[in-house]
């Protein structure tokens, strides 16, 4: 953080007479060091192994970050079993999601998958969230099939999971042994 000085002048006329007042105080200005420009949305991200696609805001316990999808995505894996993961059920927080998935008994091959992924050394990659996929829906549609679903990694239930559609854009769920597509995404928190 910097500390950059302000001065204040504050000129006053009472009856005929002029006051002036000045003060001085500090404001913060947050300064990153590391901040990165992404390239436009939909466009491959070279240092970032992935396609940027949009920066979204601090929300509930998360900061702002830059969301990047992954150049690869996998065919017909299936959620997990039919059982409730504590910590899954966040539609925002995807890699919290992931981690509770991979923490759990059972195998969940889609999240496994997807946090396996790695790319020219980067890493961090997981499951997406409900929002993380509706963003790619409204920020990069094109590079998404068209036909067939994406899971995320957010549950409904023991016996459901969130998906979504890029024909349609519809997010709906779906039965965790299922199978469909893919797409691990990573963040870059600012």
């Amino acid at each position: 953080m910097i500390t950059i000085p302000i001065t204040l002048q504050l000129t006053i006329s009472a009856g005929g007479q002029v006051l002036q007042a000045e003060q001085s105080a500090p404001a913060p200005v947050p300064l990153s060091t590391n901040r990165k420009t992404p390239p436009a949305p939909g466009e491959f991200w070279e240092e970032e192994g992935g396609y940027y696609i949009c920066t979204l805001p601090a929300i509930q316990h998360l900061p702002a970050r830059h969301l990047i999808a992954a150049q690869v995505e996998f065919e017909d894996l299936t959620f997990g079993p039919r059982q409730e993961i504590s910590g899954a059920f966040s539609h925002v927080d995807g890699l919290s999601n992931t981690m509770a998935l991979l923490a759990a008994d059972n195998d969940h091959p889609a999240a496994q998958k997807a946090f396996g992924y790695n790319c020219d050394g980067t890493s961090a990659w997981h499951l997406p969230s409900r929002l993380d996929m509706f963003m790619t829906y409204l920020y990069a549609p094109h590079l998404f099939k068209k036909e067939g679903w994406y899971w995320t990694s957010t549950q409904l239930s023991s016996y459901d999971a969130f998906v979504q559609d890029f024909e349609t854009g519809g997010s709906y769920w779906s039965l965790k042994d299922s199978t469909f597509r893919v797409r691990p995404v990573r963040v870059i928190h600012l």
